[in-house]
């Protein structure tokens, strides 16, 4: 082993045939070995703008928040739990706390902006029904 390795960490070698490879070990001898299918789990890592839009098997979050307030924006709490479609399929490796769901919240001019386009949407369809209400007789 390398003396620059933890003594719990096993270095992988490139193998030019994966057959029976043979390790050289720093000792002059070598050694065969079989091959066999490390426990590794093909994933994708993304930012927070990657998966808008993604529905995914499994998820895992690994922080809540940047460390850079640029990016950290009220939506991207929901963002992250809403690109699963079942809670049990999305991990976190820090809690959700009370503080983060405070920090999620939208804004009060948000909020007073959603109730504005809610009631411009209804006073519309309601113009539009009686605008094209036919009298069928």
């Amino acid at each position: 082993m390398s003396p620059n390795l933890p003594e719990n960490c096993y270095p992988i070698f490139p193998f030019p045939s994966y057959r029976n490879p043979e390790i050289k070990l720093e000792n002059g001898l070598t050694q065969t070995v079989k091959i066999k299918q490390f426990p590794i789990t093909p994933s994708t890592a993304c930012t927070i703008y990657k998966v808008q839009g993604v529905t995914s098997k499994r998820l895992v979050c690994l922080d809540w928040k940047s460390k850079y307030d640029v990016v950290n924006k009220r939506e991207n709490g929901y963002l992250i739990v809403s690109r699963v479609t079942n809670r049990n399929d999305f991990l976190t490796i820090f809690p959700l706390t009370k503080h983060l769901c405070d920090s999620f919240q939208p804004t009060k001019a948000c909020k007073l902006d959603d109730d504005r386009l809610r009631n411009l949407g209804a006073r519309t369809l309601h113009r539009l029904h009686t605008t094209y209400t036919y009298d069928l007789k």
